[in-house]
């Protein structure tokens, strides 16, 4: 396996709630409130990564932004007002010896933030794996 790739998709929703006053607490997140009382918002969502892989080597740079502001109405975007940096890069080997079929070393950072730029997490994590018989 060589090659690499990018990957990039842009998202965008526009959104008007229904009019339905009294049925939810008056709750808010940022200007607008969880009522269900006719207002409309934007919001945008980006994911991109950029991918190399080789026969020993692979690696990617992922970056995902979600609005405060985005809602899908599928519902599969569970949480908004983020922007993730994620870093990966591995070492791969395959000796496929009787004890040692395969083995791989790898290491990965990544940090997250709220739209508003503060900090939210930041990990920095490593891994050995192997396959024995």
């Amino acid at each position: 396996m060589v090659g690499g790739n990018l990957n990039l998709n842009i998202l965008t929703a526009q959104i008007k709630s229904q009019l339905q006053i009294g049925l939810i607490q008056n709750k808010k997140f940022g200007d607008y409130s969880v009522k269900l009382d006719g207002e409309s918002f934007n919001g945008e969502a980006v994911y991109s990564e950029l991918r190399r892989d080789t026969n020993t080597w692979r690696s990617f740079f992922r970056y995902t932004g979600i609005s405060p502001t985005f809602r899908a109405d599928n519902g599969f975007i569970v949480e908004n007002d983020l922007k993730r940096y994620e870093l990966w890069h591995g070492f791969y080997k395959y000796p496929d010896k009787k004890i040692l079929r395969n083995y791989r070393i790898s290491a990965r950072y990544d940090r997250e933030y709220s739209f508003s730029n503060k900090l939210k997490r930041s990990a920095f994590e490593a891994y050995f794996t192997s396959l024995q018989f």
